[in-house]
């Protein structure tokens, strides 16, 4: 692997949003390393079947295509150590629209309880959007801000003059695979860090921590010789703590083509709900916006069948007019709606922190 100065990485990518052409560039999580792939021209190229390497991006929904960027051009760089800059606000105060948000927010988890009191659903996970008036703060400094930040998550941006510009930094792994070996996890649960590590967990968070691994071992089963779930521990990303149960398989068979593995997962409990068709219908019917690319899946492909991929969570859309952030929670039976609301207030200073 030939590093390049992390000048030059900085160089290709301001020259790439320049002549609109599509490109990614990522940080896996606890490294100092950012890979970027440049597409040699401005062709939408949606995946296939063929898994030609690149660097895949995913909707919620099939409302818009999963676009491949190829690594027609590839450059490593290591960044090293970017201290974060100091905060001097917690959060940004120019919401559009958050008073009125907040109540439709809860008017929708009141709604969605009553589906759950009633058995119609076991879990549904519901999200809104942010939006922040576009500032002076160039791409390549929020992305750089989020790399500082957030060292434990996968962090990117990704840039397509036909899709859209979108940076993250997410904390969850859809599925690793390499040599017939699959990885994946389940992370439900959400608290503030308060400097420790050490919490206590209550009834609704470990109940729907256990209901998404479940769901995960129950996909995967079909597809694999061997599933086991791993101890599930206490996380941290960023400010907020979470609960993770690591899963590990063998596949049936090298030859499992991903769309196939990938059907099996997302979305995930996590991003959707259970039953997940019914948890989905209900998402598309009464949450009230377009999620586009949030909560879908993005990650780096080989010609060799390995794939990393993650979901796409913590990010934030770039437009010319404003910073769109999407935030969203589990709810279940026992869901308190203001408290879930503070879940996606907590959530959602991952992205305000770099704003």
């Amino acid at each position: 692997m030939n590093l390049q100065p992390a000048d030059k990485l900085w160089e290709a990518v301001a020259a790439a949003l320049k002549n609109e052409l599509p490109f990614v560039v990522f940080s896996p999580p606890e490294s100092t390393r950012v890979t970027g792939y440049f597409q040699k021209d401005g062709k939408l190229v949606k995946a296939n079947d063929d898994h030609s390497s690149g660097f895949l991006f995913a909707p919620f929904s099939e409302d818009y295509p999963v676009v491949l960027i190829p690594s027609d051009s590839i450059v490593h760089a290591e960044i090293g150590d970017l201290t974060p800059p100091e905060s001097t606000k917690d959060q940004v105060q120019d919401i559009i629209g958050e008073d009125n948000t907040r109540k439709k927010h809860i008017t929708l988890l009141s709604e969605a309880l009553r589906s759950l009191k009633s058995g119609k659903l076991d879990k549904v996970v519901l999200s809104r959007k942010l939006l922040i008036p576009r500032s002076e703060r160039d791409i390549i400094s929020v992305f750089k801000g989020l790399l500082s930040r957030y060292p434990t998550a996968f962090r990117y941006l990704w840039h397509h003059p036909e899709v859209g510009t979108w940076v993250g930094a997410t904390p969850e792994t859809l599925v690793k695979i390499e040599e017939g070996m699959l990885e994946t996890m389940s992370l439900a649960g959400t608290q503030p860090y308060r400097g420790s590590m050490d919490v206590s967990w209550g009834p609704k968070e470990k109940e729907e921590q256990a209901m998404v691994t479940r769901s995960i071992l129950n996909r995967l089963y079909p597809h694999c010789l061997h599933v086991q779930a791993g101890d599930t521990r206490t996380v941290k990303a960023g400010k907020l703590l979470h609960l993770l149960t690591p899963v590990k398989a063998v596949l049936t068979s090298q030859e499992l083509p991903l769309e196939e593995i990938v059907a099996a997962l997302h979305p995930t409990p996590a991003v959707c709900g259970l039953p997940r068709k019914k948890a989905k219908k209900f998402i598309l019917e009464h949450e009230g916006y377009d999620r586009k690319y949030y909560t879908g899946y993005l990650g780096p492909l080989s010609k060799q069948g390995s794939a990393e991929l993650y979901v796409n969570l913590r990010c934030m859309e770039i437009t010319d007019e404003a910073f769109s952030i999407y935030v969203g929670g589990g709810i279940t039976k026992d869901s308190d709606p203001d408290a879930e609301w503070e879940e996606t207030v907590n959530k959602s200073k991952t992205m305000l922190a770099v704003l």
